[in-house]
């Protein structure tokens, strides 16, 4: 499960999902960077520069799971994706453990990968994202397949019960 954490940890911090935080007032006045900075401002993080900092992640542009692996991990995004101080997400590690089991579970079930062109060459999306409060991807092709019989039973059960989650015939072996 470490390189399982690690994905979600470079999930998290390559493309924030939101690009501010909330906003916060300042208690007290305070000076930041060589700015003065006066009680009842108004503050806002800016979540995306922090996460493409090159001082803080090496090569921030690079997808690269890995660096949050080994005895020298880089920061980890949690410690901001998720707010700071009094308006952190209270339901941060609900949102964490939510998010790692349904990975695991979707990865236990079916194995993802790069969607096929007609002349069976694989077609790798461009990492193109929609903007707005909240950030996400484009749709992109991919191919999505049921690793076993069982798994492949498993979502055409689920598929049946489920109202609008599409139909089982398109799953692949």
């Amino acid at each position: 499960l470490p390189y399982l954490q690690a994905l979600f940890k470079e999930v998290l911090r390559w493309h924030t999902v939101a690009c501010l935080n909330l906003p916060h007032m300042t208690t007290r006045d305070d000076v930041y960077d060589g700015y003065h900075i006066p009680k009842g401002s108004i503050v806002l993080a800016n979540l995306w520069s922090i996460a493409n900092d090159p001082g803080i992640y090496s090569q921030p542009a690079v997808f690269e799971p890995n660096r949050f692996l080994g005895p020298s991990p880089e920061m980890d995004p949690h410690s901001f994706v998720f707010g700071f101080g009094k308006r952190r997400c209270p339901g941060i590690e609900l949102a964490r453990r939510s998010c790692l089991f349904f990975m695991a579970a979707t990865l236990i079930v079916v194995d993802i990968c790069k969607a096929r062109d007609a002349a069976g060459g694989e077609s790798t999306p461009s990492p193109d994202f929609i903007s707005g409060t909240v950030c996400h991807p484009k749709p992109f092709p991919c191919d999505i397949r049921a690793r076993t019989d069982e798994a492949r039973a498993l979502l055409e059960a689920w598929a049946e019960e489920e109202d609008g989650v599409g139909d089982g015939s398109k799953l692949k072996m």
